[in-house]
């Protein structure tokens, strides 16, 4: 089994605390976001929600 930990660009929660940005968005942070040529990307099935590409990521985000 490979180490499920490379899937993401980042683990560490660093800054998931910091304020919102001036247009209420939350900070952009590589944390919990899938790395470019994960197994994570394409890997999800379709619950109706918009997606990028043949099928929607596993995990939190969908990737651009």
């Amino acid at each position: 089994m490979s180490d499920s930990f490379s899937d993401f660009l980042s683990v560490d929660p660093k800054g998931v605390d910091s304020p919102r940005l001036p247009d209420v968005c939350l900070p952009e942070l590589p944390f919990m976001r899938p790395e470019p040529g994960s197994r994570l990307l394409d890997a999800g099935i379709s619950v109706e929600l918009p997606f990028q590409g043949p099928a929607p990521d596993l995990g939190a985000f969908e990737t651009k």
